[in-house]
């Protein structure tokens, strides 16, 4: 089944950009990123192994 993002084009880039920097920034080897859909909606997933140390 097709969906749709409905959004600002430029926040939605600012969002996926912070999380990606986020994980440049604290994941200590790794991270997983994925979505699935729920009912209506998209659920974007992240998981990454955070150093503790940053």
């Amino acid at each position: 089944m097709d969906r749709q993002i409905i959004a600002d084009p430029l926040m939605l880039t600012s969002v996926i950009q912070n999380i990606v920097q986020n994980i440049i920034r604290y994941a200590k080897s790794k991270a997983v990123i994925h979505y699935r859909n729920e009912e209506d909606y998209i659920v974007f997933i992240v998981k990454n192994d955070i150093n503790l140390d940053s």
